[in-house]
């Protein structure tokens, strides 16, 4: 099958709850499009570039804010927990009723409010820097 028909027909599946065969192909594709996306981010906005490091191999530089890297780390966290969920969600014989209170605490319980406050500690901290004294 085509590249681009296959991404459009596994995601027109997701959307209508059929089960799509998610193995090493699929992941592969995920991940050589993640590095992609985080090349291109890094192309364009070379500071970002110590978020990335974990994604694109020998890359390690660890000049990034800590408070920055703890609030991507959060949210990385919640988003890796987030697709295991959707996997299992589709994923024949699963139970679905479980795994969508699931979600539904994962996004609206004290992990994504630890995520969220971090990032605006983060933010807010940022803000501040690049505005300088007075």
């Amino acid at each position: 099958m085509h590249p681009e028909l296959r991404d459009v027909t596994e995601a027109i599946a997701l959307r209508q709850d059929l089960h799509v065969q998610v193995g090493t192909p699929f992941l592969e594709r995920t991940q050589d499009k993640l590095q992609d996306r985080a090349r291109g981010i890094i192309q364009r906005r070379p500071e970002l570039d110590c978020y990335f490091e974990d994604l694109i191999p020998n890359k390690v530089d660890n000049s990034c804010n800590p408070k920055l890297k703890a609030a991507l780390e959060a949210n990385v966290a919640l988003r890796v927990e987030a697709e295991r969920l959707i996997a299992a969600y589709v994923a024949p014989e699963s139970g679905r009723a479980a795994i969508i209170n699931e979600l539904i605490m994962l996004f609206d319980g004290p992990q994504q409010r630890e995520a969220e406050r971090l990032a605006h500690e983060a933010l807010a901290e940022n803000q501040g820097a690049a505005q300088g004294p007075g």
